[in-house]
């Protein structure tokens, strides 16, 4: 099939960095790109004298930033094609699509907006460090105790904040580009749900490529948050701690449910119409049999069709996904979901 958005014609720094990259490269190119930031963090602490090959942050950073790579590499080479199989849900042209998926294709490939995401989630970040390990810091015991649970392998100095910072920055710049991804996604499907479907008893099959794409993202979503959430049992406090998995909890449920729910509700609508228009043409076959313009034998063969038609259309299904989809899903986030559970009712205890 030719392709209707030329997948092309779009290029973000995630399409130059993997570019045509089968799998095997995309974890070759992210295992180089992570233990860059591992050595990087290295050669800084070594000049500054500081523990870093028996501290988790530097192995954890480098993972965080190859599993994020890993991921938007794949959904790099998958993500355009999943549009493009999904086309022939709908009763429009290739014009009106286009123009209804492109402006968000672009976004979700815009740099500019994945650069104004990673500022917003390392402005923080930096000042957080700054207040823990800068030299003289007045803010270093609280910030200590709130963000690290009172205790910390690294002592105030140029090195440590510029160690966070070497490890800190590239996963932010990673996260952002999954946030605006994600943000670009949930438009594009919203948008799409409004175009007419072609065959609403075919279109739960035919969205199924959308649906899968979104289940296969959540859960490696999930697989990240386990990651993060051994980080936090290592290194931050209860309640924060308890904080950082809500959140990211909380975004993983909606990254799956969002697109989901909005596509329930499109086929939901079309599944009513179709209900609808069987109604109405079991009323006009009433009015014709007041008004005796058909046979007994007409009667009844038109009402044994429009009978197996509204069975039919009350079976269509209006969820789209598949059970060993899911099942994964649920496998991934179940080590999130109960060391969340296991936070909220120990911080709960304490206030208590």
């Amino acid at each position: 099939m030719n392709s209707t958005l030329a997948p092309d014609g779009y290029e973000s720094w995630v399409s130059m960095l993997f570019r045509s990259a089968g799998l095997g490269r995309v974890v070759l190119i992210s295992a180089t790109v992570s233990a860059g930031v591992f050595l990087a963090g290295a050669v800084v602490s070594v000049g500054g004298g500081l523990d870093y090959f028996d501290a988790p942050e530097g192995y954890l950073g480098a993972f965080a930033a190859f599993w994020l790579l890993t991921c938007l590499g794949a959904a790099e080479g998958r993500y355009v094609e999943v549009w493009d199989d999904v086309q022939p849900a709908f009763d429009v042209d290739d014009e009106t699509y286009r123009a209804a998926v492109t402006p968000h294709l672009f976004r979700s490939y815009d740099t500019r907006r994945v650069l104004a995401y990673a500022a917003g989630l390392a402005v923080p970040y930096v000042g957080i460090v700054a207040a823990a390990y800068l030299p003289g810091s007045p803010l270093r015991a609280p910030a200590v105790e709130l963000f690290l649970g009172g205790e910390t392998d690294y002592r105030p100095s140029v090195a440590s904040i510029l160690v966070f910072f070497v490890l800190g920055v590239p996963n932010a710049v990673l996260f952002a580009t999954v946030l605006n991804g994600f943000m670009a996604h949930l438009g594009l499907v919203r948008d799409v749900s409004t175009l007419p479907f072609r065959d609403v008893y075919l279109s739960t099959a035919e969205l199924k490529p959308i649906a899968a794409f979104t289940v296969a993202s959540a859960t490696a979503w999930f697989v990240g948050v386990s990651l993060v959430v051994f980080w936090i049992h290592v290194g931050l406090s209860g309640t924060l701690g308890a904080a950082a998995i809500a959140v990211l909890v909380v975004v993983g449920v909606v990254f799956f449910l969002a697109p989901q729910l909005i596509l329930h509700d499109a086929l939901r609508d079309s599944k009513r119409s179709e209900v609808a228009a069987i109604r109405e043409e079991y009323a006009r076959l009433q009015r014709r049999m007041e008004r005796e313009e058909l046979s007994p034998d007409e009667v009844n063969s038109r009402l044994e069709v429009l009978d197996r038609r509204m069975e039919n259309a009350k079976a269509v299904r209006t969820w789209v996904y598949d059970l060993s989809s899911i099942g994964r899903l649920v496998a991934a986030a179940a080590l999130p979901g109960i060391t969340l559970v296991q936070e909220v009712v120990s911080t709960a205890g304490l206030v208590v």
